[in-house]
């Protein structure tokens, strides 16, 4: 039988639903918010909420917002529990022997996940990468475009559309690449990770200029690359800085022209 075909726990995807939108955000967040990016009444997100903070999957701060709790960090730790063992040494002594940050990722259908990851003890300066904040990302030949992170932004922020109307949106669109046809297969969760990714990015923009300065003060130089699609009249596309040296982005802005 087919994932398609399969009845689906329409509560627990829901509360899977909130409790992955809590985790993957940055900030705290409030039920209004929850209930607004999915699309749900807020009687039902705060009710399901509460039972996430009653099994202890999500807190709330001072505030009353609502962040992951500390039992995610207990359900982690069994996750491919016997090959994060059997990686360990080999992941110390790549990490010592290249003075990088050495990760184990495993492949999650059409997605990799990073599972754990060691940097090395030298306190000499070393490259350290850390794959986890990402939480997932797409497998060669099935990634998502900055041209879709765009669009979804857009579609949140200039059309007010919530997870489930562009989730739906998506599957309208079927952008054909050349190894995926775009909204087929795709998920509401994908949805939220991206939305989060279009967040990340724009936020970038906004940092204190002091942060490309600490960010390549070791290396005395930077080389810079910029990263966009020329936009279709009317259609928004998200332009990327990238100082090459680090990895790191600079600047990010959505932009309505190439001139701009």
């Amino acid at each position: 039988m087919s994932n398609e075909t399969v009845a689906l726990s329409q509560t627990l995807d829901r509360g899977l639903a909130c409790l992955d939108f809590v985790a993957a955000s940055d900030r705290a967040v409030s039920v209004d918010a929850t209930a607004a990016a999915l699309g749900l009444h807020r009687s039902i997100v705060y009710r399901l909420l509460r039972t996430l903070e009653l099994r202890k999957l999500v807190e709330r701060d001072a505030e009353g917002d609502f962040i992951a709790g500390t039992y995610l960090a207990v359900l982690s730790r069994s996750v491919r529990r016997s090959l994060r063992a059997a990686a360990a040494p080999v992941l110390a002594n790549l990490a010592e022997g290249l003075q990088m940050t050495a990760f184990l990722v495993v492949a999650d259908g059409d997605e990799a996940v990073t599972i754990d990851s060691v940097e090395p003890t030298s306190l000499n300066a070393h490259v350290a990468y850390r794959p986890e904040e990402e939480g997932r990302w797409a497998l060669p030949e099935h990634e998502f475009g900055l041209e879709v992170i765009a669009a979804i932004g857009a579609w949140r922020y200039q059309e007010h559309r919530s997870v489930p109307e562009i989730h739906q949106a998506l599957r309208a669109r079927q952008v054909e690449t050349p190894h995926l046809r775009f909204g087929a297969g795709v998920s509401e969760r994908t949805v939220t990770h991206l939305l989060n990714r279009y967040d990340e990015l724009l936020a970038v923009s906004l940092t204190d200029n002091q942060r490309l300065r600490r960010v390549v003060s070791a290396a005395g130089r930077v080389i810079l690359a910029i990263d966009g699609l020329q936009p279709d009249v009317g259609h928004e596309v998200l332009w990327v800085v990238r100082e090459c040296l680090t990895g790191q982005i600079v600047l990010a802005r959505a932009l309505l022209s190439s001139t701009t």
